[in-house]
């Protein structure tokens, strides 16, 4: 039953987010012609490499890279949207709309959960160190082991966090209240169903798109290829990324969606 459920999303992921593109390609274009500028304008905002460094020259493009982020997540929003609500509304939530900010605000809080996990790691690892420099325990590769084993640590309970609550996003993304209790009760005791679903309904893209880096027409002009592909990674894996959370929501947001939990998981 698993199996069948977990290739029933991925195969499922494809069809409906193939489907979406074949669709709306008007607005998917509208997706991929940006996001193929964009390494390009990234380029143009990376500040010299070389000191003096300065905090305030690599604002401009976080502030690109934060826009270009909250670009492709509307795009993945509108195809949750358009595969979870069968009914149009008469007048159709705006691409930017309500829903869109819920979900940003949503993703940006779980980002911003992540640094602080990272961050406690950190500090208790350094906390660790003071402790055994107190103790006069000489310990050379001590720093370096428990800081990195910490961010490791901080890295895996991130992804803990954010796929135990990807139902969450999904539901804000649909117009659903912010119901974390619920959302944490759903994904209970499917955690690797759900991120591993996820991984391989969306690892293709990025396979193909490392593969099609290395062709030779790709080494020939490595800049603009490698911006092409890179685009249509962000854009293809919006689309079936987001058809695949739509799946796992059907399955798994019994909670969330107001009904009767059921024992086949």
């Amino acid at each position: 039953m698993e199996n069948l459920t977990f290739w029933r999303c991925v195969r499922g992921a494809w069809a409906d987010g193939l489907n979406y593109m074949r669709l709306r390609p008007l607005l998917v274009l509208a997706f991929f012609l940006p996001s193929w500028v964009a390494p390009y304008v990234e380029a143009i905002l990376r500040p010299h490499p070389h000191p003096p460094f300065r905090f305030l020259v690599w604002v401009p493009l976080a502030v690109f890279e934060v826009v270009r982020f909250g670009f492709v997540a509307a795009l993945a929003v509108d195809v949750l949207r358009f595969l979870l609500l069968p009914e149009r509304p008469a007048v159709p939530e705006p691409l930017f709309g309500r829903s869109f900010w819920r979900y940003l605000g949503v993703t940006w809080a779980l980002l911003f959960a992540l640094v602080v996990l990272a961050a406690i790691a950190v500090v208790f690892a350094l906390g660790v160190v003071f402790v055994l420099m107190l103790s006069h325990v000489h310990a050379p590769l001590s720093v370096p082991l428990l800081v990195g084993g910490a961010a490791i640590v901080s890295q895996f309970l991130g992804i803990f966090l954010v796929t135990r609550l990807s139902l969450l996003s999904t539901h804000v993304a649909i117009g659903g209240s912010v119901r974390i209790a619920e959302a944490w009760r759903d994904s209970r005791g499917r955690f690797w169903r759900l991120w591993l679903t996820q991984a391989v309904a969306t690892l293709p893209l990025l396979l193909l798109a490392r593969i099609a880096m290395h062709t030779p027409l790709a080494m020939a002009r490595p800049g603009g290829i490698s911006a092409l592909f890179e685009a249509l990674a962000d854009v293809a894996g919006a689309c079936i990324g987001g058809a695949c959370a739509a799946w796992l929501y059907r399955i798994y947001a019994q909670r969330l969606r107001g009904l009767q939990p059921s024992a086949a998981g």
